[in-house]
């Protein structure tokens, strides 16, 4: 939906009647145009107002209220199609009101943007070149275009228009048709910029970007997102508490990697993340002195919070101050809860430290708070704790349980709800790799996110299905860092005359926990 125009009369130039002219300002054009009386403009202000929010049945009410008023102005017959196909594209009252609009002007631009919005592909081109600064009219000009000049034409619309939503999501929606993630990114970013009403939508898709392995780009776009609702004030509808949440768990990670302190605070406050989960963050990233930095600020303020404590215990162990990590943790409060991250990071620090009975047995004392599904980076550590025996496989959420199933070489019943995608993959790859949907997703994030680990782990699985060579995703495969369900998954694909198994198996021997992986080893 293009949004409304806001018409400010400048002068009226003729006195009581409609055979006038008028000079209005539309959009920051001063346009000359027909005389319209009080009571016209009223409803179709109205009515503009209306067809902007969405609200097409009071727009349509309004635009027709206007035409028995004034029926010589083929912008509201230009209007009311638009609006009536928006509601319904087959509408044959939509039909008739672009007859009259043309009967009235058979070259007015906005008519021929309503026939485009209508379905006319021929008349998009005519719309385009009549209005060249009207977005709608380019936006649906582009839809009939070749991809390259497709782009070129929305790219363009957004550079001339930067502040234009609905060019900004016309351009990252075309973008993520055509698998763009670079274009796609700069589209986000500059909507999460300039078009608060788009923060819902941005918002959406940062969390699907991060759901298909492209963790980096997603935390570009979250942070420009979260900085720009942190730093303004901000129109539009709020995010919902877990939407603000995981945006700002992506933005805090950005924040992390590049160790930039000032950042992390803003969005962890912006986000109301606790800092002791933003500590564990940034240790979750190696950034061991800033994540105890943060922890210890946590508690100088609230010398009991279990969260912190744990952060630097994770800390001390990084720097094999084992004294000091067990004097951290020796401190912490059993009676209050801390951050899933905390609890992970201080479990494996244990392990690492001592066993996997010292980790049950700390974490037993502790209340930790339920993990995030969006969370990948502690869904994967906490699997790894589940695998090990260290944590309840009941406190996994339904990616974990994908997950470490895999993991456990188990069979799969039927695929939960509302999972990211790649786990819907690695789900679909495990149970059945020759599901259609299983190879439709392949095919989807083999182009999009080839080298994620759980990705590729499904690649493998389907292309075996399917007979096809493994020499190319084996080479991708080696490069990613190791991790136990794509290792697990090469050495089940590669013949035992394959050179990289002795690479893969000395690997993949640090990491297997689950009698299936060690049985994989042997």
């Amino acid at each position: 939906m293009r949004r409304a125009a806001f018409v400010a009369a400048l002068s009226l130039l003729a006195c009581g009647g409609g055979g006038g002219r008028v000079t209005r300002v539309i959009d920051g054009r001063v346009v000359v145009g027909r005389f319209v009386t009080p009571e016209a403009y009223a409803l179709f202000l109205r009515g503009a107002i209306a067809e902007g929010s969405g609200a097409l049945h009071e727009a349509i009410a309004a635009y027709e209220a206007v035409a028995k008023v004034d029926d010589k102005d083929p912008e509201v017959f230009a209007r009311i199609a638009r609006a009536r196909c928006a509601r319904d594209p087959g509408d044959a009252k939509a039909k008739e009101a672009l007859e009259r609009a043309f009967a009235l002007d058979a070259d007015y631009g906005p008519a021929f943007a309503a026939a485009a919005a209508c379905g006319d592909t021929g008349a998009a081109e005519r719309a385009a070149r009549a209005e060249p600064r009207d977005a709608g009219a380019q936006i649906a000009y582009a839809r009939t275009e070749a991809p390259a000049a497709a782009r070129a034409r929305l790219l363009e619309l957004t550079l001339e228009q930067p502040t234009n939503g609905d060019a900004l999501d016309a351009l990252a929606s075309w973008a993520d048709a055509h698998d763009d993630l670079d274009l796609l990114v700069l589209a986000l970013g500059e909507s999460a910029r300039r078009v608060p009403r788009l923060d819902a939508t941005t918002a959406k898709r940062v969390l699907a970007l991060a759901g298909e392995g492209q963790t980096a780009r997603a935390r570009r776009v979250a942070a420009a997102l979260l900085d720009a609702r942190a730093l303004a004030e901000r129109g539009g509808a709020p995010l919902d508490e877990a939407t603000r949440a995981a945006v700002g768990r992506l933005a805090v990670d950005e924040a992390a990697e590049r160790g930039d302190e000032p950042a992390l605070r803003r969005r962890a406050i912006a986000a109301r993340l606790p800092i002791a989960e933003a500590a564990a963050r940034a240790a979750f990233a190696t950034r061991f002195d800033l994540a105890a930095s943060l922890a210890r600020a946590t508690l100088a303020a609230d010398p009991n919070d279990a969260g912190a404590r744990m952060v630097l215990a994770a800390s001390a162990d990084a720097r094999g101050d084992a004294t000091a990590m067990r004097a951290a943790f020796a401190s912490a409060s059993r009676s209050r809860t801390a951050p899933a991250g905390a609890c992970a990071l201080l479990a494996r620090s244990l392990m690492r430290a001592s066993s996997p009975d010292a980790a049950r047995t700390a974490l037993g004392n502790v209340s930790c708070d339920p993990i995030a599904r969006d969370d990948g980076l502690v869904v994967s550590l906490w699997v790894d704790l589940a695998a090990r025996g260290v944590v309840p496989e009941t406190s996994l959420p339904p990616e974990g349980h994908i997950e470490l199933a895999s993991r456990k070489r188990e069979p799969l019943g039927d695929t939960p709800r509302d999972l990211d995608v790649r786990h819907e993959l690695l789900a679909r790859a495990t149970r059945d790799p020759k599901d259609p949907r299983a190879t439709e997703l392949a095919t989807k994030l083999a182009r999009r996110s080839p080298s994620d680990p759980i990705v590729l782990a499904s690649l493998l699985a389907v292309a075996r299905a399917h007979g096809q060579t493994l020499d190319d995703l084996t080479h991708a495969a080696l490069t990613p860092p190791a991790d136990p369900v794509l290792d697990a998954a090469l050495l089940e694909a590669l013949p035992s005359t394959a050179p990289e198994r002795t690479r893969i198996r000395t690997r993949f021997a640090a990491l297997a926990a689950t009698p299936a992986e060690r049985a994989l080893i042997r």
